[in-house]
């Protein structure tokens, strides 16, 4: 493994608190995904998905519940950016533009 490839993983403070407050069960399914975003944040790309958006805005499918997070190749940073159960509402791409913005 090359250690200088790796990128830079956090959370907006939203996605934080919206990630604790996940049952303990659901954490433990994202355990594992938010680790390969450190080496590999787009591999899997039958999970993951680039949204329709100006702003490199990811989504990772993780049982009933989906991770957004925006990336920046340069920089080998992925920011979390919300953790959704899926719904009517799950895909408002114009919050996650708000949130990715404010990065």
């Amino acid at each position: 493994m090359e250690w200088g490839n790796k990128y830079g993983v956090e959370f907006v403070p939203a996605a934080g608190r919206e990630f604790g407050k996940l049952d303990n069960s659901i954490r433990l399914l994202f355990e594992d995904p938010i680790l390969r975003l450190s080496e590999k944040p787009t591999q899997g790309a039958d999970r993951i998905t680039k949204l329709e958006s100006e702003l490199p805005i990811y989504k990772r499918r993780v049982g009933d519940y989906r991770m957004f997070f925006s990336l920046d190749s340069k920089k080998k940073q992925v920011v979390i950016l919300a953790f959704r159960k899926r719904d009517s509402d799950t895909y408002d791409v114009r919050e996650l533009r708000k949130i990715a913005g404010r990065q």
